[in-house]
């Protein structure tokens, strides 16, 4: 079986009057120390481009391109081997109305009379300029009501046979991608010195009905210094996940479909994904 060798997540290259989208994204991952995973010998390896697509596309590349299958959840397409495809129309999302606390600019979504709040990718560059460490993991989320399990799962057995995937040990549908050697992709991952980020997660749960991207990224900042930067009603803690990371969902133009961004408290501790080898199982 053909290891995957690369995770593509494929960004509509926007019209001019949005462009800065993109650029504080680009911008703001260029900071990262481990964005150059090139020469590690571990797959697969992540990488963010720029396509003239309509809606974010992510693209699971093997070696040898012997499969080619794909899903549409919501507007993310996601598979096996990607072909380029034409340019679509972009669909302008809900714009919100923009309001300010004594942190900066963030945004008021209402929809279905809900209310929602998220910044904008360039009011989260503006808070974590030059404060950022290393991607820790990208992920996509969604759930039953835009994907049916038996399609999930059918999607799921495709890349454990293709790549290192582990179990989340406390039982929550949250496999991740581990990067491995050729070796350890026959065999197992054994060797704790190497840092295996970035990682890949799915996350299957009936609390995503839309499609999300999701990026988590260790930071330079403890908590208190997170949370000061990501209050209410816009920051987001999780019960289960508090100590580690603060959450702020990020508001695109890419037809409906957001990203999630975890900011990740500075932590001298190893990283959990040999707990999730050794505690969770790998996934056949």
């Amino acid at each position: 079986m053909s290891i995957i060798k690369k995770i593509n997540i494929q960004l509509p290259d926007l019209s001019d009057e949005n462009k800065q989208d993109n650029n504080d994204l680009f911008m703001l991952l260029g900071q990262l120390e481990n964005v150059d995973f090139a020469e590690r010998g571990l797959f697969p390896e992540v990488q963010f481009t720029r396509e003239p697509i309509s809606s974010p596309r992510i693209s699971f590349i093997t070696h040898s391109e012997d499969i080619n299958k794909s899903w549409v959840v919501g507007n993310l397409t996601f598979g096996f081997n990607l072909v380029k495809s034409e340019k679509g129309s972009i669909i302008e999302n809900n714009p919100g109305k923009l309001l300010k606390d004594n942190i900066g600019d963030y945004i008021e979504i209402e929809e279905d009379g809900k209310k929602f709040y998220a910044l904008t990718i360039g009011q989260l560059l503006q808070r974590f300029n030059g404060k950022l460490k290393e991607l820790n993991h990208t992920g996509m989320n969604f759930g039953p009501k835009i994907l049916e399990e038996q399609d999930y799962l059918e999607f799921r057995k495709l890349i454990a046979e293709r790549c290192n995937l582990y179990n989340y040990p406390t039982g929550e549908e949250w496999p991740f991608i581990i990067p491995s050697n050729e070796s350890e992709f026959k065999t197992n991952i054994t060797d704790r010195s190497i840092n295996r980020n970035p990682k890949f997660e799915l996350v299957y749960s009936k609390y995503h009905p839309n499609p999300l991207i999701q990026v988590d990224i260790e930071t330079k900042l403890t908590e208190v210094e997170v949370l000061k930067l990501l209050p209410e009603p816009y920051g987001v803690s999780f019960d289960n996940l508090k100590d580690m990371f603060r959450t702020v969902y990020i508001h695109t133009n890419w037809n409906n479909v957001f990203i999630r961004f975890d900011l990740r408290f500075k932590s001298s501790g190893e990283d959990f994904g040999y707990w999730m080898i050794e505690k969770g199982g790998r996934i056949e």
